[in-house]
């Protein structure tokens, strides 16, 4: 019985392995997702504070309405 019991414990034991393997390349990968969203989300952010200070600087006056980024020389 005791053989029998030690079969099952190894064959356990091999199936637990394969599981935290399978697991690990898991998260890996959800981890390897999480970078490029963090990464996408900065980026989005970096654009949004651009726009904003664009924006800031067109209600000031400072830059044309053109819509090609020229700076209008401010004589302030």
């Amino acid at each position: 019985m005791s053989t029998e019991i030690e079969a099952v414990a190894t064959d356990l034991k091999a199936t637990m392995a394969e599981v935290m393997a399978v697991l690990a390349r898991e998260l890996d990968e959800k981890n390897h997702q999480l970078e490029r969203a963090q990464q996408q989300i900065l980026a989005q952010q970096q654009l949004t504070i651009q726009a904003n200070e664009r924006i800031r600087l067109l209600e000031n006056g400072h830059l044309s309405q053109g819509g090609k980024g020229k700076r209008a020389i401010s004589k302030g």
